[in-house]
């Protein structure tokens, strides 16, 4: 499925899943990691056992960047970059995804990000012996062997730290971290909107902190107080 984002260095952004988008922009920082822009599209294709050879759309085409343009550079050159093409960014399971792939997606003139659960265990990640018994709860409806996770569990910020790590180590340049509304939902924990909100702030810095993008997805009820801590918002 192909989502287009729009979206600016500073954009407050909803986008539904059927291509539905409004935007509001805002003022921010300069920063020294890569962040989206008005006019990006956003690829998501999270299939399973993704293999860039084999999976790799191409039909959705990025022309190449130059040096001006490339992850990495610094913040205040950020403003300076010309009007993109369409697809630019293109959304891939973490856990799936080899260097290579990265690699190969960067070669294309793409923006590689790295999807995961920051809100939820799922029963066949190969980190999931890490989690202890009192950090997940009720089931997401809908979704087979996924249970929400206790936001507040140091151990939980202990893995998603580990997991973003993974990420920036393959190569990625942003995080799309899913499932960060669980105080929404009946998670199996008392959790409050200051729980929910102390959480995805934590990850947000984090993630600057390592030098990747985070986008925030869904948790619409927060994005007025979550607005200067993520670099993209996406509302399935």
């Amino acid at each position: 499925m192909t989502v287009a984002l729009w979206a600016t260095a500073a954009a407050l952004v909803a986008v539904s899943l059927q291509g539905q988008v409004t935007a509001q922009v805002v003022d921010a920082a300069a920063t020294t990691w890569w962040r989206p822009r008005l006019g990006y599209k956003f690829q998501y294709q999270l299939k399973m056992a993704f293999d860039v050879k084999r999976d790799f759309i191409p039909g959705v085409q990025a022309r190449q960047r130059g040096a001006s343009t490339w992850p990495g550079r610094r913040g205040a050159e950020i403003g300076r970059e010309p009007p993109p093409p369409a697809e630019w960014v293109y959304l891939i399971d973490g856990f799936e995804a080899t260097n290579a792939d990265v690699a190969v997606i960067l070669s294309k003139g793409f923006f590689p990000i790295c999807y995961f659960s920051a809100g939820s265990y799922e029963d066949w990640r190969p980190d999931k012996g890490l989690f202890q018994a009192s950090d997940y709860g009720s089931k997401l409806s809908g979704w087979a062997g996924e249970f929400w996770l206790d936001v507040r569990s140091a151990n939980v910020k202990v893995i998603m730290t580990a997991r973003m790590k993974m990420c920036k180590a393959k190569g990625f340049v942003g995080i799309d971290p899913d499932n960060v509304d669980a105080f929404a939902n009946p998670s199996g924990f008392p959790l409050t909107a200051a729980d929910q909100l102390a959480y995805n702030k934590w990850l947000a810095a984090t993630a600057h902190g390592l030098g990747l993008a985070v986008g925030l997805k869904n948790d619409v009820g927060q994005i007025q107080d979550l607005v200067g801590d993520f670099d993209y918002f996406v509302n399935e």
